[in-house]
């Protein structure tokens, strides 16, 4: 009896709200974690949104000294990502928000099959890029299947 074969791990880039949530929260967002971890999802990150992550993580409402938020970081999220090499032309659509386009642009740069954002600047780009940009549920629900 032969084995099935595993999928492809999907190319994703996660906004920082959607990162924090993975690995600080008990919620839906959290099983996003378990899905990098067993290699279903391949994180991708330009210089720039690792920068964020680490930005915010040390943000105090997370209740992370500075030591705590570097084990997080080193043993829940920097083994997963793959570096992306940002998309340095203009953007098909930019964000409202213009911080925001650093994930458009390493989706862009890195070939994602998903962006996964609860950032409604964001979700309002649906279908004016070549990867999906989707909330963490609607990403949850797909992995599922």
């Amino acid at each position: 009896m032969g084995t099935a074969q595993q999928r492809p791990a999907l190319k994703v880039v996660l906004d920082t709200n959607t990162v924090i949530s993975a690995l600080y929260h008990h919620g839906d967002t959290r099983r996003l974690s378990d899905h990098w971890r067993q290699g279903r999802l391949r994180l991708l990150a330009s210089p720039a949104i690792v920068a964020e992550y680490v930005r915010v993580m040390a943000y105090p409402k997370f209740q992370a000294d500075p030591d705590t938020a570097a084990r997080t970081l080193n043993a829940d999220l920097l083994p997963f990502l793959t570096p992306a090499t940002p998309f340095q032309g203009n953007l098909p659509a930019p964000c409202r928000d213009p911080d925001d386009d650093a994930f458009l642009r390493a989706a862009l740069g890195g070939r994602a099959d998903w962006l996964i954002t609860g950032d409604k600047a964001l979700l309002t780009l649906h279908g004016r890029y070549p990867f999906e940009i989707l909330r963490p549920g609607e990403a949850l629900r797909r992995l599922s299947v």
